[in-house]
């Protein structure tokens, strides 16, 4: 049990840059209706975003690429994975 005046959550604030949409094709289409696929072999996360949050995804992603960021083994951030993962790296207590 936590004592008085300690809470067993904490809050983190991250910067994260945003880029543009993709101006037409298939992701561009895809975030309109709320669907943006993250998978990778050892864990698959399938979830059906809101427009919003899938547009939001792809600036962040698109960001991402543009300021040339990396994960922490030095990868290059691309794919939607690599998205998802720079961003709960930044996340992680260091």
């Amino acid at each position: 049990m936590d004592e008085p005046g300690h809470s067993s959550l904490s809050n983190a604030t991250i910067t994260v840059p945003l880029g543009k949409l993709p101006n037409s094709g298939y992701e561009l289409q895809q975030s309109e209706e709320g669907k943006i696929r993250i998978g990778q072999a050892a864990v698959h996360i399938n979830a059906q975003l809101g427009r919003e949050q899938a547009i939001t995804f792809l600036r962040i992603r698109d960001g991402l690429r543009k300021s040339n960021a990396r994960l922490g083994d030095g990868k290059p951030v691309w794919t939607n994975v690599e998205t998802l993962k720079w961003v709960l790296e930044q996340m992680m207590v260091k």
